[in-house]
């Protein structure tokens, strides 16, 4: 399970890159965050993108309901995306679980995330916004 959560880590890291660059390229800014925080940007509205839905970006993070996908995910260093909210990365995997079908309750996952920790095969990113992070051994901010 361990090498599945992983891919599923990749994936959901790859997924939450594209969709902060899409967005970022429909509103207009650089940076997501950074232009909500300014005011620049609304916290919350539609997207194109993805077969269209809403967006709304909360605290250090952002949530994404498209046609095409879901996903909630937070912001590192300087807006970079280097990991997963292990609550997060689960919903993800939850409402997309034809792609998942692997996954097991809530509990063993979070217990299997906490034993990769321990084995050095993740880490915690450590560092503000979003220290709790869970990340890919090897993984910098962007």
């Amino acid at each position: 399970m361990q090498d599945q959560i992983l891919d599923l880590l990749e994936s959901y890291i790859r997924s939450a890159r594209q969709i902060a660059q899409e967005l970022c390229l429909d509103l207009g800014s650089e940076n997501l965050l950074e232009g909500v925080n300014s005011g620049r940007i609304p916290r919350r509205g539609r997207c194109f993108s993805f077969g269209g839905g809403e967006y709304f970006v909360h605290g250090v993070g952002c949530r994404v309901q498209a046609a095409e996908i879901e996903i909630d995910f937070d912001f590192g260093p300087n807006g970079s995306l280097p990991g997963a909210d292990p609550w997060k990365l689960y919903n993800f995997a939850d409402a997309h679980a034809e792609a998942f079908p692997w996954l097991p309750k809530r509990e063993l996952f979070e217990s299997v995330i906490k034993a990769m920790i321990a084995d050095g095969k993740l880490s915690k990113l450590g560092v503000l916004p979003s220290p709790n992070l869970v990340c890919p051994m090897l993984a910098t901010p962007d």
